[in-house]
C-alpha cells in the first residue's frame, strides 16, 4: 500500500556525453593506457559507461513510486607482462567523463597489475592474513547470498535461524546501505515498494538479520528489510544487497600490515 515514508535523494542528473564524445575518450584513455608503462602489452580494455534510468512502481492501492538518476564512468583493465609473466588487473571510476583523471586511472590499473607480477608460493604454516579491500570485494560478491532469508527458508544457507546468534569475532560489523557514498545506484524503494534502509547485518559479531521481502518476511513473521529485487518488470521477486560492507575498525592499513608481521 501507499503512504509509506522514504528517504529523499537528491538525484544526480546531468547532461551525458554524445556517442562521439564517449567514443573519442574511451580511445584516449586506452593509449594512455598502453603509454603508461613499459610492461603494458596488447589485450588492454577500456570501457566506457554512459546512462540514464528511470524506474516506476505503481498500483491500485495507492503505491505511486519514481526514482531516476544518471550514471557515467570509466573501466581501464591493464595487461602487464614481465620476464615470461603475464598479469591483469582492472580499475573503475565513476562520474561525469569530463571530470575524471584519466592519466591517474589509467597509472592506477596499471599499477594494480603490476602488483601482481612475481608472487611466489609461501612455505606451509599458519598466517595472519591482511585482505585488501578489493580481495574483501571478492568474498563478499561470491558470500553474499548466505545473508539472504530466501537462501535460508530453502535450506541453501547455514545461517537459518541463526539470527540473534553470534557467527563472527566481535570486530566485525557489515553494513548493508542502500545510500552509501558514492553508490552508483542509491534506491530510496525496493522493488516491491518498500523503503529501503540502512541495516547492520552482522553487529560485533552477532547476526542482527537476514536480507527479507514482503514474501519471506511474511513466511519468517518478521518485517521487510527493503531488500527485494527484479531483473525486470516481468521477473519474479528475489533478493539482494544494496552496498555490504565491513565497517571500519581502528587500525590503519599500514597498522594492519605491522601488526601481520610475516603474514601474507
Amino acid at each position: 500500500e501507499g503512504g509509506k515514508t522514504y528517504q529523499q535523494i537528491v538525484p544526480e542528473r546531468y547532461a551525458l556525453p554524445t556517442t562521439e564524445e564517449l567514443i573519442g575518450t574511451v580511445l584516449a584513455t586506452q593509449q594512455k593506457l598502453y603509454d603508461a608503462d613499459p610492461a603494458v602489452v596488447d589485450g588492454c580494455m577500456t570501457e566506457g559507461i554512459s546512462e540514464h534510468f528511470q524506474i516506476a512502481i505503481c498500483n491500485s492501492k495507492g503505491l505511486d513510486l519514481s526514482y531516476e538518476h544518471s550514471l557515467s564512468g570509466l573501466v581501464v583493465g591493464a595487461v602487464v607482462e614481465k620476464d615470461g609473466e603475464k598479469v591483469d588487473d582492472y580499475e573503475i571510476k565513476l562520474g561525469k567523463l569530463d571530470t575524471i583523471d584519466t592519466t591517474a586511472l589509467t597509472k592506477k590499473g596499471v599499477a594494480s597489475a603490476l602488483r601482481k607480477l612475481g608472487g611466489e608460493v609461501a612455505p606451509t604454516g599458519n598466517y595472519p592474513v591482511v585482505f585488501s579491500p578489493d580481495a574483501m570485494h571478492g568474498l563478499l560478491s561470491v558470500f553474499n547470498s548466505v545473508f539472504s532469508s530466501e537462501a535460508a527458508q530453502k535450506g541453501l544457507s547455514r545461517l537459518a535461524n541463526a539470527e540473534g546468534t553470534v557467527i563472527a569475532s566481535e570486530v566485525v560489523t557489515l553494513v548493508d546501505d542502500p545510500f552509501y557514498p558514492g553508490s552508483p545506484m542509491p534506491m530510496p524503494f525496493d522493488a516491491e515498494g518498500s523503503p529501503t534502509y540502512r541495516k547492520n547485518v552482522i553487529e560485533k559479531g552477532e547476526l542482527k538479520t537476514l536480507l527479507y521481502n514482503m514474501k519471506t518476511a511474511n513466511m519468517a513473521g518478521k518485517t521487510t528489510t527493503g531488500n527485494a529485487a527484479k531483473g525486470g518488470y516481468a521477473s519474479s521477486v528475489g533478493l539482494r544487497p544494496f552496498t555490504m560492507y565491513l565497517a571500519a575498525g581502528e587500525l590503519t592499513e599500514a597498522e594492519l600490515l605491522e601488526k601481520a608481521g610475516n603474514g601474507v
